[in-house]
């Protein structure tokens, strides 16, 4: 099962509940990953910002998908200088290529980790 932890290793307790309701909902636990590195990444930007998980607001949300729709995502590097240009057309499929930075269509799953997103009984949201 995975877990988020903080910088001290100190387990996020009200996350636990909401990622053993994904396991035990029959989710591949490569979503279940995909989900708790999204948690992980949504409360390192809390805590850079010293606000807590439940008092995070739409401010604290915009401020992670602006983040990541900006941010250079290493996994798109071009590593060979005659690699196509992000975002430019395969001539052979028609699709354009990726850009080095988040796609803004899949910024919406981490605005599912959001306060208004999911509750998890009556623990509350969790982020």
């Amino acid at each position: 099962m995975y877990a988020v932890a903080d910088a001290g290793g100190t387990v996020v307790a009200h996350v636990v509940p909401y990622l053993r309701g994904l396991i035990l909902d029959d989710n591949r636990l490569a979503t279940v990953r995909s989900y708790a590195y999204d948690l992980l990444r949504w409360h390192r930007l809390l805590w850079f910002l010293d606000v807590g998980w439940d008092r995070a607001t739409e401010a604290e949300t915009s401020a992670l998908v602006g983040w990541l729709r900006t941010a250079a995502n290493p996994q798109r590097w071009r590593r060979s200088p005659n690699a196509p240009q992000p975002g430019s057309v395969n001539p052979r499929t028609g699709k354009p290529y990726l850009h080095s930075a988040a796609d803004p269509g899949r910024c919406g799953l981490n605005g599912s980790a959001s306060p208004s997103g999911y509750s998890v009984g009556s623990v509350g949201p969790v982020q």
